[in-house]
């Protein structure tokens, strides 16, 4: 496993938890809202499937004048589920090599 693969692991089970505790408060009431925080989740879950499919593709032989380059579709998500994990950085399990460079 990478680091990559490692981070994305991670988001993920932060993401699994959220989902589990949003669908419970989801039964008490306000159901509006948390429609739109397990959207959040599910958006953010598609977003680390991307950086997974890229990466798969990320050997494959291409040109720019192809219009993608997997690598630079790669290291853009890569920064983007950097970002997304930030708000877990005091979670035991987070990574300081994880932080997004500045």
């Amino acid at each position: 496993m990478t680091d990559v693969d490692d981070l994305a692991a991670f988001l993920n089970a932060r993401l699994d938890e959220d989902e589990s505790r949003w669908r419970d408060l989801a039964d008490l009431g306000e159901q509006g809202y948390w429609d739109f925080m397990l959207a959040e989740v599910d958006a953010k879950r598609r977003i680390i499937a991307k950086l997974e499919h890229y990466r798969q593709r990320a050997d494959e032989p291409c040109t720019r004048e192809e219009g993608i380059m997997y690598d630079d579709h790669v290291d853009a998500l890569t920064a983007v589920v950097q970002l997304l994990a930030l708000p877990y950085a005091n979670h035991p399990d987070y990574r300081p090599e994880w932080r997004p460079n500045e």
